[in-house]
């Protein structure tokens, strides 16, 4: 069971549940309020800095901001991808040496100068060690047998170029918008946690102060099944120009939570059959928006099957569904 101190380790927006535009209004909200209460301008850095990466997140800056703001993401998830690999070192290590032995040859070939060439390595020696840790792993395949070691340093090498290669190139077209979008939402929520934080440090004598610069009631957070894990949602991909049914099976009294996560239009209808003929009349899910729908408002439980739709010709579309 997490302590207080635990908690405080904790960024509490890392569960949310809610739509872009939920979030962006959060975030507005949050500005707002401490531009009300910047005695003696001591916000304003945070106003500053939170404009900044709301704006990113929201994909509203001029060029050259928006350019700064891909930079700055991709450089939160190189450092990711870094400390990534060097945990996956250290998962390696302690197996070797339990398997093996760290006097053993096999260990001794990627341990020979100790776990603090991989721990304490620079940024531009990861590359290079990277690539080590993959080589060993695929000529190592029979020893390793039944662990995953060389699926994540192959995942950790894939990762660490692609956002080694985005950062340099910031300016450029970012070859993957759902991650890019995902790596923004990190530093918005890195600030927003950073503004709580600064507000009780400002507050010490009344911390939950704090909470009267932010608006919880829009946000709602995953839920937690009884061994502390969270509850799962299910993501949905539908391709361009086509329709398909979601993985989730409703009861009449449940209340389903569908978000589009994606860059066109959402429309969903339910029905009684996986192949029922597409009604005429679809509801819509703008982009970065949600809806909560009643099973009874589907026609449960005559309807038991939830079916999205993606009518844009080009782009696919993505939704995250979950029972709330």
């Amino acid at each position: 069971m997490p302590t207080n101190f635990e908690n405080l380790a904790n960024n509490p927006l890392d569960g949310v549940l809610v739509s872009i535009n939920r979030r962006l209004r959060y975030t507005d909200i949050n500005i707002e309020r401490m531009i009300k209460n910047n005695q003696g301008g001591i916000y304003d850095i945070l106003v500053e800095h939170t404009k900044n990466c709301r704006n990113a997140y929201a994909l509203n800056q001029k060029e050259e901001e928006s350019g700064e703001s891909i930079r700055i993401a991709y450089t939160a998830e190189l450092q990711k991808s870094v400390e990534e690999f060097k945990d996956n070192m250290r998962k390696i290590e302690k197996y070797l040496s339990y398997k093996h032995g760290n006097t053993s040859l096999i260990y001794l070939e990627l341990f020979a100068h100790g776990l603090s060439q991989y721990t304490k390595a620079l940024l531009l020696e990861i590359a290079k060690l990277i690539n080590k840790a993959c080589e060993f792993t695929a000529k190592y395949s029979a020893e390793l047998s039944g662990e995953n070691f060389e699926t994540l340093f192959n995942e950790n090498m894939q990762r660490f170029d692609t956002a080694f290669k985005q950062q340099q190139q910031a300016q450029g077209d970012v070859t993957n918008r759902k991650s890019l979008k995902e790596m923004l939402w990190i530093n918005l929520k890195k600030q927003l946690y950073i503004n709580m934080l600064t507000i009780i440090i400002n507050n010490p004598d009344n911390p939950k102060l704090m909470l009267s610069y932010f608006e919880d009631k829009i946000m709602r957070f995953r839920k937690h099944k009884d061994d502390g894990s969270t509850a799962d949602t299910y993501k949905l991909i539908v391709a361009a120009a086509s329709s398909k049914v979601a993985d989730i099976s409703f009861s009449v009294d449940d209340t389903i939570l569908i978000i589009n996560n994606g860059y066109v239009p959402i429309f969903y209808y339910a029905a009684a059959t996986a192949d029922a003929a597409q009604p005429a009349q679809l509801s819509e899910i703008a982009i970065g928006d949600e809806a909560e729908v009643k099973a009874t408002q589907l026609g449960a439980p005559a309807n038991k099957f939830l079916i999205l739709v993606n009518k844009d010709a080009n782009l696919e579309a993505e939704a995250e569904i979950a029972l709330i």
